[in-house]
Protein backbone atom coordinates (compact mmCIF):
# COMPACT_ATOMS: atom_id res chain seq x y z
CA UNK A 1 0.00 0.00 0.00
CA UNK A 2 1.33 3.19 -0.28
CA UNK A 3 -0.16 6.81 0.64
CA UNK A 4 1.64 10.26 1.99
CA UNK A 5 2.46 11.61 5.80
CA UNK A 6 2.03 15.61 5.59
CA UNK A 7 2.63 17.86 8.19
CA UNK A 8 1.04 21.42 8.57
CA UNK A 9 4.22 23.37 7.56
CA UNK A 10 3.51 22.01 3.98
CA UNK A 11 6.35 19.25 4.40
CA UNK A 12 5.35 16.16 2.84
CA UNK A 13 6.71 12.63 2.29
CA UNK A 14 5.62 9.44 0.65
CA UNK A 15 4.65 6.24 2.35
CA UNK A 16 5.21 3.04 1.53
CA UNK A 17 3.42 -0.34 3.85
CA UNK A 18 3.74 -3.71 3.60
CA UNK A 19 0.91 -5.92 5.21
CA UNK A 20 -0.42 -9.72 5.19
CA UNK A 21 -3.05 -10.59 4.03
CA UNK A 22 -5.84 -9.35 7.30
CA UNK A 23 -3.94 -6.08 7.26
CA UNK A 24 -1.36 -7.13 9.92
CA UNK A 25 1.64 -4.44 8.99
CA UNK A 26 4.79 -6.37 8.72
CA UNK A 27 6.72 -2.71 8.02
CA UNK A 28 6.62 1.10 7.19
CA UNK A 29 9.26 2.96 4.80
CA UNK A 30 8.80 6.82 4.59
CA UNK A 31 10.50 8.84 1.39
CA UNK A 32 10.84 12.53 1.57
CA UNK A 33 13.10 15.30 1.52
CA UNK A 34 13.26 18.46 4.26
CA UNK A 35 11.71 21.28 3.03
CA UNK A 36 9.95 19.48 -0.25
CA UNK A 37 6.49 18.57 -1.06
CA UNK A 38 7.30 14.94 -1.87
CA UNK A 39 4.91 11.87 -2.36
CA UNK A 40 4.57 8.71 -4.54
CA UNK A 41 1.62 7.12 -6.17
CA UNK A 42 0.50 3.09 -6.64
CA UNK A 43 3.68 1.21 -5.92
CA UNK A 44 4.32 -1.14 -9.42
CA UNK A 45 5.94 -5.36 -8.23
CA UNK A 46 8.45 -5.27 -10.76
CA UNK A 47 10.29 -8.64 -9.00
CA UNK A 48 10.33 -9.91 -5.86
CA UNK A 49 13.47 -7.55 -5.01
CA UNK A 50 12.12 -4.46 -7.19
CA UNK A 51 9.26 -2.10 -6.31
CA UNK A 52 9.20 0.87 -8.62
CA UNK A 53 7.34 4.03 -6.48
CA UNK A 54 6.26 7.00 -8.98
CA UNK A 55 6.44 9.95 -7.18
CA UNK A 56 7.04 13.53 -7.35
CA UNK A 57 8.57 16.47 -6.01
CA UNK A 58 7.54 20.34 -5.59
CA UNK A 59 9.26 23.11 -3.85
CA UNK A 60 7.60 26.06 -3.15
CA UNK A 61 8.87 29.46 -1.62
CA UNK A 62 7.34 31.02 1.46
CA UNK A 63 7.95 34.24 -0.66
CA UNK A 64 8.95 35.70 -4.17
CA UNK A 65 7.17 34.94 -8.17
CA UNK A 66 6.05 32.19 -8.93
CA UNK A 67 8.47 31.39 -11.47
CA UNK A 68 10.62 30.28 -8.51
CA UNK A 69 8.61 27.06 -7.95
CA UNK A 70 10.01 23.81 -9.11
CA UNK A 71 8.76 20.56 -9.58
CA UNK A 72 10.33 17.50 -10.87
CA UNK A 73 8.82 13.49 -11.25
CA UNK A 74 10.59 11.69 -9.04
CA UNK A 75 10.60 7.82 -9.47
CA UNK A 76 12.37 5.56 -6.51
CA UNK A 77 13.01 1.57 -6.93
CA UNK A 78 13.14 -0.32 -3.51
CA UNK A 79 13.86 -3.72 -2.51
CA UNK A 80 11.86 -6.14 -0.80
CA UNK A 81 12.14 -4.08 2.60
CA UNK A 82 11.74 -0.72 1.33
CA UNK A 83 14.84 0.43 1.06
CA UNK A 84 16.03 2.83 -1.87
CA UNK A 85 17.97 0.78 -4.40
CA UNK A 86 17.80 3.90 -6.99
CA UNK A 87 16.25 6.86 -7.57
CA UNK A 88 15.17 9.38 -10.75
CA UNK A 89 14.45 12.87 -11.21
CA UNK A 90 13.09 14.51 -14.14
CA UNK A 91 14.77 17.97 -15.07
CA UNK A 92 12.72 20.53 -13.20
CA UNK A 93 9.54 22.00 -14.33
CA UNK A 94 9.24 19.80 -17.44
CA UNK A 95 7.09 17.08 -15.44
CA UNK A 96 4.49 17.99 -12.32
CA UNK A 97 5.37 14.46 -10.72
CA UNK A 98 3.25 10.97 -11.15
CA UNK A 99 -0.40 11.43 -10.23
CA UNK A 100 -1.44 8.09 -11.51
CA UNK A 101 0.17 4.71 -11.96
CA UNK A 102 2.66 3.29 -14.38
CA UNK A 103 2.56 0.76 -16.52
CA UNK A 104 4.63 -1.36 -17.95
CA UNK A 105 3.91 -1.52 -22.20
CA UNK A 106 4.05 -4.75 -24.03
CA UNK A 107 7.66 -3.35 -25.93
CA UNK A 108 9.11 -3.03 -22.12
CA UNK A 109 8.86 0.87 -21.83
CA UNK A 110 7.04 2.69 -19.07
CA UNK A 111 3.79 4.35 -19.71
CA UNK A 112 2.37 7.75 -17.08
CA UNK A 113 0.96 11.24 -17.35
CA UNK A 114 2.02 13.84 -15.46
CA UNK A 115 1.64 17.53 -16.05
CA UNK A 116 4.35 20.54 -17.33
CA UNK A 117 4.11 23.34 -14.83
CA UNK A 118 4.19 26.46 -16.99
CA UNK A 119 3.65 29.95 -14.93
CA UNK A 120 1.30 32.17 -15.73
CA UNK A 121 1.80 35.99 -14.79
CA UNK A 122 0.20 36.66 -11.01
CA UNK A 123 -1.10 32.61 -10.42
CA UNK A 124 -0.11 30.88 -7.63
CA UNK A 125 -0.92 27.24 -7.01
CA UNK A 126 -1.38 24.45 -9.75
CA UNK A 127 -2.46 27.33 -12.41
CA UNK A 128 -0.38 26.57 -15.61
CA UNK A 129 -0.25 22.73 -15.49
CA UNK A 130 -0.55 21.27 -19.06
CA UNK A 131 -1.24 17.56 -18.90
CA UNK A 132 0.50 15.15 -20.66
CA UNK A 133 1.27 11.35 -21.22
CA UNK A 134 5.18 10.23 -21.13
CA UNK A 135 6.63 7.22 -22.36
CA UNK A 136 10.56 6.10 -21.00
CA UNK A 137 12.30 3.17 -21.71
CA UNK A 138 13.83 1.06 -18.56
CA UNK A 139 16.63 3.30 -18.20
CA UNK A 140 14.14 6.28 -18.07
CA UNK A 141 14.97 7.96 -21.21
CA UNK A 142 12.52 10.37 -23.17
CA UNK A 143 10.97 7.74 -25.69
CA UNK A 144 7.92 10.26 -26.63
CA UNK A 145 5.68 12.46 -24.90
CA UNK A 146 1.86 13.79 -25.84
CA UNK A 147 -0.17 17.03 -24.45
CA UNK A 148 -3.59 16.31 -23.72
CA UNK A 149 -5.56 18.60 -24.92
CA UNK A 150 -4.82 22.56 -25.42
CA UNK A 151 -4.55 23.44 -21.95
CA UNK A 152 -1.85 25.68 -21.21
CA UNK A 153 -3.60 27.71 -19.02
CA UNK A 154 -5.34 25.95 -16.50
CA UNK A 155 -5.17 23.86 -13.19
CA UNK A 156 -5.32 20.20 -15.20
CA UNK A 157 -4.42 17.42 -13.06
CA UNK A 158 -4.13 13.18 -14.63
CA UNK A 159 -5.59 11.45 -11.49
CA UNK A 160 -5.91 7.45 -13.24
CA UNK A 161 -4.41 5.92 -16.03
CA UNK A 162 -5.79 2.16 -17.18
CA UNK A 163 -5.57 -0.66 -20.21
CA UNK A 164 -8.20 -1.36 -22.00
CA UNK A 165 -8.58 -4.81 -23.49
CA UNK A 166 -7.91 -3.42 -26.93
CA UNK A 167 -4.37 -2.65 -26.22
CA UNK A 168 -5.23 0.88 -25.81
CA UNK A 169 -5.17 3.07 -22.58
CA UNK A 170 -7.59 5.50 -20.60
CA UNK A 171 -7.05 8.48 -18.62
CA UNK A 172 -9.49 10.37 -16.10
CA UNK A 173 -8.80 13.56 -14.10
CA UNK A 174 -9.59 17.08 -13.71
CA UNK A 175 -9.71 20.21 -16.30
CA UNK A 176 -10.29 24.10 -14.50
CA UNK A 177 -10.27 27.21 -16.10
CA UNK A 178 -9.97 28.83 -12.74
CA UNK A 179 -10.07 28.33 -9.21
CA UNK A 180 -14.08 27.28 -8.91
CA UNK A 181 -14.66 26.87 -12.25
CA UNK A 182 -13.98 23.52 -14.02
CA UNK A 183 -14.77 20.04 -15.19
CA UNK A 184 -13.67 16.71 -15.72
CA UNK A 185 -12.21 14.26 -18.21
CA UNK A 186 -12.01 10.85 -19.70
CA UNK A 187 -9.06 10.18 -22.37
CA UNK A 188 -8.70 6.61 -24.30
CA UNK A 189 -5.33 7.01 -26.71
CA UNK A 190 -3.19 4.71 -28.60
CA UNK A 191 -0.02 3.12 -27.39
CA UNK A 192 2.09 5.63 -29.30
CA UNK A 193 0.04 8.34 -27.43
CA UNK A 194 -2.50 9.72 -29.92
CA UNK A 195 -6.08 10.59 -28.97
CA UNK A 196 -9.24 8.03 -30.25
CA UNK A 197 -11.49 9.92 -28.23
CA UNK A 198 -12.14 12.68 -25.56
CA UNK A 199 -15.00 13.58 -22.97
CA UNK A 200 -15.72 16.78 -21.15
CA UNK A 201 -17.45 16.79 -18.70
CA UNK A 202 -18.38 20.47 -17.13
CA UNK A 203 -19.82 21.49 -13.73
CA UNK A 204 -23.23 22.61 -13.67
CA UNK A 205 -23.56 25.33 -12.71
CA UNK A 206 -20.74 26.98 -14.65
CA UNK A 207 -18.86 28.84 -11.86
CA UNK A 208 -18.07 27.67 -8.45
CA UNK A 209 -18.20 24.19 -8.79
CA UNK A 210 -14.99 21.81 -9.01
CA UNK A 211 -15.50 18.75 -10.50
CA UNK A 212 -13.13 15.52 -10.87
CA UNK A 213 -13.02 12.24 -12.42
CA UNK A 214 -10.41 9.63 -10.47
CA UNK A 215 -11.02 5.55 -10.65
CA UNK A 216 -11.90 4.60 -13.67
CA UNK A 217 -12.10 0.95 -15.16
CA UNK A 218 -13.59 -0.89 -18.78
CA UNK A 219 -16.46 -3.11 -18.84
CA UNK A 220 -15.95 -6.54 -20.73
CA UNK A 221 -18.31 -5.02 -23.48
CA UNK A 222 -15.92 -2.27 -23.62
CA UNK A 223 -18.45 0.64 -21.90
CA UNK A 224 -16.29 3.09 -19.24
CA UNK A 225 -17.30 3.85 -15.86
CA UNK A 226 -15.43 6.47 -14.29
CA UNK A 227 -16.05 7.80 -10.46
CA UNK A 228 -15.61 11.10 -9.09
CA UNK A 229 -17.00 13.90 -6.83
CA UNK A 230 -18.38 17.61 -7.61
CA UNK A 231 -18.27 20.59 -5.22
CA UNK A 232 -20.91 22.90 -5.43
CA UNK A 233 -19.86 26.00 -4.06
CA UNK A 234 -23.32 27.85 -5.05
CA UNK A 235 -25.23 25.68 -3.12
CA UNK A 236 -22.44 24.76 -0.83
CA UNK A 237 -23.16 20.92 -1.16
CA UNK A 238 -20.90 18.11 -2.63
CA UNK A 239 -21.63 15.26 -4.79
CA UNK A 240 -20.56 11.99 -5.93
CA UNK A 241 -20.13 11.61 -9.36
CA UNK A 242 -20.18 8.61 -11.50
CA UNK A 243 -20.01 8.64 -15.75
CA UNK A 244 -20.36 5.66 -18.06
CA UNK A 245 -19.58 6.27 -21.57
CA UNK A 246 -19.98 3.67 -24.70
CA UNK A 247 -16.69 2.66 -26.24
CA UNK A 248 -16.96 5.47 -28.42
CA UNK A 249 -16.27 7.84 -25.63
CA UNK A 250 -20.26 8.67 -26.09
CA UNK A 251 -21.98 9.00 -22.41
CA UNK A 252 -25.37 6.96 -21.52
CA UNK A 253 -25.99 8.34 -18.18
CA UNK A 254 -24.76 10.69 -15.89
CA UNK A 255 -25.80 10.58 -12.22
CA UNK A 256 -24.84 12.84 -9.31
CA UNK A 257 -25.91 11.21 -6.30
CA UNK A 258 -28.27 8.20 -6.49
CA UNK A 259 -30.30 6.72 -8.77
CA UNK A 260 -33.19 4.53 -8.89
CA UNK A 261 -36.34 2.96 -10.64
CA UNK A 262 -37.82 6.65 -11.13
CA UNK A 263 -34.72 8.03 -13.40
CA UNK A 264 -34.58 4.40 -15.20
CA UNK A 265 -38.55 5.30 -15.78
CA UNK A 266 -37.21 8.99 -17.24
CA UNK A 267 -34.31 7.72 -19.32
CA UNK A 268 -36.59 5.14 -20.82
CA UNK A 269 -39.29 7.18 -21.88
CA UNK A 270 -37.17 9.97 -23.47
CA UNK A 271 -36.34 9.43 -27.63
CA UNK A 272 -34.14 11.62 -29.83
CA UNK A 273 -35.12 11.85 -33.59
CA UNK A 274 -33.78 12.06 -36.46
CA UNK A 275 -30.20 11.07 -36.27
CA UNK A 276 -28.50 12.23 -38.29
CA UNK A 277 -30.76 14.96 -39.14
CA UNK A 278 -30.19 18.04 -41.63
CA UNK A 279 -32.28 20.65 -39.76
CA UNK A 280 -34.75 19.87 -37.07
CA UNK A 281 -33.69 18.08 -33.69
CA UNK A 282 -37.45 16.43 -32.00
CA UNK A 283 -36.82 15.51 -28.24
CA UNK A 284 -39.99 13.56 -26.55
CA UNK A 285 -40.32 13.47 -23.21
CA UNK A 286 -37.41 15.82 -22.35
CA UNK A 287 -36.75 15.99 -18.43
CA UNK A 288 -35.54 19.51 -16.91
CA UNK A 289 -35.81 22.77 -17.56
CA UNK A 290 -33.70 23.51 -20.41
CA UNK A 291 -32.22 21.32 -23.26
CA UNK A 292 -28.66 22.03 -24.07
CA UNK A 293 -26.31 21.01 -27.32
CA UNK A 294 -22.25 21.25 -27.22
CA UNK A 295 -20.13 20.33 -29.63
CA UNK A 296 -17.55 17.51 -28.98
CA UNK A 297 -14.79 20.29 -27.71
CA UNK A 298 -17.58 20.60 -24.77
CA UNK A 299 -18.80 24.22 -26.15
CA UNK A 300 -22.25 25.54 -25.78
CA UNK A 301 -23.94 26.05 -29.06
CA UNK A 302 -27.39 25.90 -28.20
CA UNK A 303 -29.89 26.07 -25.42
CA UNK A 304 -34.01 26.01 -25.25
CA UNK A 305 -36.11 26.51 -22.89
CA UNK A 306 -38.41 22.99 -22.37
CA UNK A 307 -42.06 24.10 -23.38
CA UNK A 308 -43.91 20.47 -23.38
CA UNK A 309 -43.66 17.29 -23.98
CA UNK A 310 -42.12 17.07 -27.30
CA UNK A 311 -39.94 19.68 -27.99
CA UNK A 312 -37.84 20.66 -31.62
CA UNK A 313 -35.23 22.57 -32.14
CA UNK A 314 -33.47 23.76 -34.94
CA UNK A 315 -29.86 23.48 -35.91
CA UNK A 316 -29.91 26.32 -38.87
CA UNK A 317 -26.87 27.70 -38.35
CA UNK A 318 -24.78 25.35 -36.98
CA UNK A 319 -21.62 23.56 -38.68
CA UNK A 320 -22.47 20.02 -39.91
CA UNK A 321 -20.05 17.57 -37.10
CA UNK A 322 -21.23 15.61 -34.19
CA UNK A 323 -23.06 17.13 -31.42
CA UNK A 324 -24.07 16.30 -27.63
CA UNK A 325 -27.78 17.04 -26.59
CA UNK A 326 -27.80 16.94 -23.03
CA UNK A 327 -30.96 17.66 -20.11
CA UNK A 328 -30.99 17.32 -16.44
CA UNK A 329 -33.48 16.59 -13.84
CA UNK A 330 -32.53 16.56 -9.57
CA UNK A 331 -29.92 14.47 -9.89
CA UNK A 332 -29.88 12.71 -13.14
CA UNK A 333 -28.37 13.92 -16.17
CA UNK A 334 -28.56 12.49 -19.85
CA UNK A 335 -26.96 13.34 -22.99
CA UNK A 336 -27.40 11.60 -26.52
CA UNK A 337 -24.91 12.11 -29.42
CA UNK A 338 -26.46 13.48 -32.74
CA UNK A 339 -25.01 14.15 -36.11
CA UNK A 340 -25.55 17.33 -37.90
CA UNK A 341 -25.20 16.33 -41.77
Amino acid sequence: MSGGNQNFTYDSEGMLIKSDPMGNEFWRKYYGVPNRRCGIAEPYIVDDNSILLPGYKHYTPDNGPVINKWTRTWILTVDSLGNIKDEWESPKNVENGVATRMLKMPDGNWLYTTAEFIPIPGQIDDFGLHPKIVCRDNSFNLVWERYLGNYPTSANQTIDLQTTHDGNYIVTGRSAFEASVGGCFVYKFAPNGEGIWRYLDNCEPVEDCEQYLGGVTELPGGSVVAAGYVENFAEGKAYGLLIKLDKNGCIDTLCSGTTGTYEVELVSKIKVYPNPTSDMVTIRNPIGNVIEIFDLAGRLVRSERVSGDTQMISLQGIPPSAYVVRMQEKTLRVSYQIIKQ
